[in-house]
């Protein structure tokens, strides 16, 4: 490779692409209109740039990253603001040093530097308000821990939890935050001081106040869902349990058990490809129908919920209601990698 900004034999090169190659490199603003990207554009350091759709324009906000690269970019909730962490080592899949956590105006204005403890990744995971996140830390001896927030204004952060757990996720309409413990987490976490509570899943009722229990199983993960509304967590012996944003048991359509369904929030259809090869459609008191044979990746439904659009190898298909026979559409010349709605 000849020699340039990002040329690999350059060891700032190699983070700056490997910064640019983490998620939260390229994020759609709340309202769909703008997006947030990271780019290397003047030399091996990547900073943050926002692109408008509506003004036509892409700003290059403040150069505040002289010690590292930027990643893990999120938008505030009312889409006025930038939140983003800076490395100055990266490994192959994470970074190994982080330097700081920043907020910045989208218009490039009023750029503050946050502190953050000694950690190999820094995760935003949701708010408390606008000016105010939630995050925690992570390293390759302990995984995640030192849950906790994140004023944007630099004042002292309130802490939830310090010991070792899973990960977590936020419902953003209620600001409900879940995390999962495991058993493993309990006896081997080295990064608190603090003695771990017992294994299982815990709520955070408005990302505020203290954890409350749910459940002492052990918990291997949490998802969120916003399209049913729903907590996915996964729990012993490889199975999945679903919760509402009050951290109560749901009861899944017949057939979903371990996977992770396409909700329509309009029409409260349920469409999930069943292994090894079939997509099924239903509702959480219906019984389901199968609607394909096939290979099934992506399903995503319309904005009214009557029309789910999803892949099957180099082939886009659509299924109309009501009864959802699916026709083929478009043809691609490779295999479909991803698939997400920007605006409906």
């Amino acid at each position: 490779t000849q020699g340039g900004p990002l040329a690999p034999a350059d060891a700032a090169g190699v983070d700056a692409v490997r910064a640019l190659l983490l998620p939260g490199s390229l994020v759609w603003s709340p309202d769909g209109r703008s997006l947030a990207f990271t780019a290397a554009m003047d030399g091996p350091i990547v900073e943050p740039y926002v692109h408008s759709f509506i003004q036509r324009r892409t700003t290059r906000l403040a150069r505040l990253l002289q010690d590292g690269q930027a990643f893990g970019m999120n938008w505030s909730p009312d889409g006025q603001k930038l939140v983003y962490f800076t490395a100055d080592h990266f490994g192959t899949q994470n970074p190994e040093h982080v330097t700081g956590a920043w907020s910045i105006k989208t218009n490039g204005e009023g750029g503050k530097r946050l502190e953050v403890p000694t950690s190999q990744m820094e995760n935003l995971v949701g708010w408390v308000s606008p000016e105010e996140a939630v995050v925690f830390s992570t390293t390759g001896a302990c995984g995640a821990h030192n849950l906790r927030t994140l004023p944007l204004d630099g004042s002292k952060s309130t802490r939830f939890y310090a010991a070792c757990f899973q990960n977590a996720a936020q419902d953003a309409e209620s600001g409900n935050l879940m995390f999962a413990v495991s058993a493993d987490d309990v006896t081997n976490c080295d990064c608190s001081e603090e003695e771990a509570p017992r294994s299982g899943v815990y709520l955070l009722p408005g990302a505020r106040g203290l954890p409350r229990s749910l459940s002492t199983e052990s918990a291997f993960g949490v998802r969120w869902q916003p399209q049913a509304r729903l907590f996915y967590v996964d729990v012993g012996g490889s199975q999945r349990i679903a919760l509402n944003y009050e951290g109560e048991k749901v009861n899944l359509p017949l057939g979903v058990k371990d996977l992770i369904p396409a909700v329509s929030p309009i029409s409260g259809l349920w469409a999930w490809a069943q292994p090894p090869q079939a997509l099924w459609i239903g509702a959480p008191n219906q019984s389901p129908a199968q609607v394909f044979n096939g290979d099934v990746r992506f399903p995503l439904w319309g904005a009214e919920g009557k029309t789910l659009l999803f892949f099957s190898g180099q082939k886009l298909y659509l299924s109309a209601a009501p009864q959802f026979t699916p026709q083929a559409v478009e043809t691609f010349n490779s295999a479909v990698l991803d698939a997400v709605w920007v605006q409906p």
